[in-house]
């Protein structure tokens, strides 16, 4: 088969193979979008959180619009800053937000709703302050807490205090404030026909918390517990995306039937277009049909056609390794494959005699060139390839493979041929900047790493060995478990006929 026919059959092949690849990645890919769509939905969320956050900020930073005295103001401050926290905390965890600050009427029975409740916010200095001023609040608004399930909120060390005076445990109060307490508290729970842990609930700070010269201490506060829960969260999330993603990982992984697959289809593939291009060359060059071809050309076709399917079959093979096990594209998987054969081919022909060392550097640049152009063609519609680079991509591709193959089949003359490719390489290295010389520098690190087993793929002169043994180094070399390595003959029966013949 003519070298570019053969690069853009290997291309087609990589493209299959890379297909191949795609679709049994596809759940895999599904899991980690999936878990990356849920990460971003909640980079998300903490950014509208801290939004909340800063509404608090912006409202409490003009003191002269807060309702109040001087000594009050930490009233209003009590309530906002209750609604910003409640809304922070809700969006960030993707929940509606539950809190609605009343900014339009701000003396009326209700200062904020919560879930649609109305809420009366009491931050007064001294529990029993606190609890006359909710009675007179009771008797001005009859309808507050009797039917709709409006409550009040009070600061919270308040709260846990009338808790304790009521459940008679110990505290600093003397027995007339505890006595005034319990009987404030009856009289409230008397006007509303509720108990006071139903219609008096804590609020989210204490009184502290939200005075004038304390309340940008208390925002810092809970913008770290923000930042906490959001890294809790997102970790929760990765938990819960974890055996989803462990899972697909193991039906996603590269096997060795598959490996046999492709080798199968890449063997039928190259055996058939072999026999194709014979049979439509003895029709162009001997005007022969078909029908008219002896024994003899019928042979010479279907020796040409075991070799094609040796060929195809391995190209197909090493294709699969590569697309799988290395930073290579299809397209420039196919290239190093194409590359790698076509020179092994070249120097098959100079040890024979056929041609000499200036024509094996020539056509060997030729032959990578032809592999890149067509690597190149076949890109376009998948990245932007720098073309700048091309010829120095080119001319590396080409010294390693060249240098590779000289050092185990030339040792007589690799010196010698080294240098003459290391020249070449130097010319086109001259023209490149400091970007596309660190490209071409990852893109040559990936050569080398797979160069060896490449390049052992297409020696002519052993594709009996390439067949089991290469195939065992590039297993070995790419991490297969070695109780999945086939290397024998009897292995290849036992894989063959299954665990349950015989």
């Amino acid at each position: 088969m003519p070298q570019p026919e053969r690069h853009i059959l290997e291309q087609g092949l990589a493209a299959w193979i890379d297909q191949l690849n795609q679709a049994r990645r596809a759940p895999l890919f599904a899991s980690l979008s999936a878990l990356q769509a849920a990460l971003d939905g909640q980079e998300r969320a903490f950014v509208a959180a801290w939004a909340e956050l800063a509404w608090v900020q912006e409202q409490i930073s003009t003191p002269e619009h807060i309702l109040g005295s001087a000594a009050t103001k930490h009233g209003e401050i009590a309530e906002i800053a209750e609604v910003g926290l409640r809304r922070a905390f809700d969006v960030l965890r993707q929940q509606p937000p539950s809190a609605v600050w009343n900014a339009t009427d701000r003396l009326g029975p209700a200062d904020y709703h919560i879930s649609g409740v109305a809420v009366q916010s009491k931050f007064i200095n001294g529990i029993n302050s606190g609890l006359k001023h909710m009675l007179d609040h009771a008797a001005r608004y009859p309808e507050f807490g009797t039917h709709d399930g409006a409550y009040y909120h009070i600061p919270s060390d308040q709260h846990a205090a009338i808790q304790r005076v009521l459940a008679n445990e110990p505290t600093e109060f003397s027995a007339r404030t505890i006595a005034t307490i319990k009987a404030q508290v009856a009289e409230l729970e008397v006007s509303k026909n509720r108990s006071f842990s139903d219609l008096v609930r804590p609020a989210a700070h204490t009184y502290a918390d939200v005075q004038q010269g304390r309340i940008q201490q208390t925002l810092t506060q809970h913008e770290q517990r923000l930042s906490a829960e959001h890294q809790s969260l997102k970790q929760q999330i990765a938990a819960e995306h974890k055996k989803s993603i462990e899972a697909t990982q193991a039906q996603s992984a590269p096997t060795l039937a598959q490996l046999g697959q492709v080798a199968l289809v890449g063997s039928a593939v190259g055996g058939g277009v072999q026999i194709t291009g014979m049979v439509y060359q003895k029709w162009a060059r001997e005007h022969k049909s078909p029908l008219q071809l002896s024994a003899a050309d019928w042979q010479e076709i279907s020796v040409g056609g075991l070799a094609g399917a040796a060929a195809g079959g391995i190209s197909a093979a090493a294709l699969y390794g590569l697309t799988n096990y290395s930073a290579l594209s299809a397209p420039f998987a196919a290239a190093v494959v194409s590359a790698g054969r076509g020179v092994s081919s070249l120097l098959h022909q100079y040890q024979q005699g056929s041609i000499d060392l200036d024509t094996l550097v020539d056509l060997s640049f030729v032959t990578t060139a032809e592999a890149g152009i067509v690597a190149l063609g076949a890109a376009l519609g998948q990245s932007l390839i720098p073309l700048p680079i091309l010829g120095a991509l080119v001319g590396s591709v080409a010294a390693r493979l060249i240098s590779g193959l000289a050092q185990q089949q030339l040792t007589e003359h690799a010196e010698q041929l080294n240098q003459r490719v290391e020249a070449q390489l130097q010319q086109q290295l001259a023209s490149l900047n400091a970007a596309q010389r660190l490209r071409l520098a990852h893109i040559e690190a990936d050569i080398l790493r797979i160069g060896d087993l490449t390049t052992a793929a297409f020696d002519l002169a052993r594709n009996a060995e390439l067949l089991l043994l290469a195939s065992i180094q590039l297993a070995e070399a790419y991490a297969v478990p070695t109780d999945q390595i086939i290397r024998s003959s009897a292995d290849v029966d036992a894989y063959m006929c299954g665990p349950n013949s015989g």
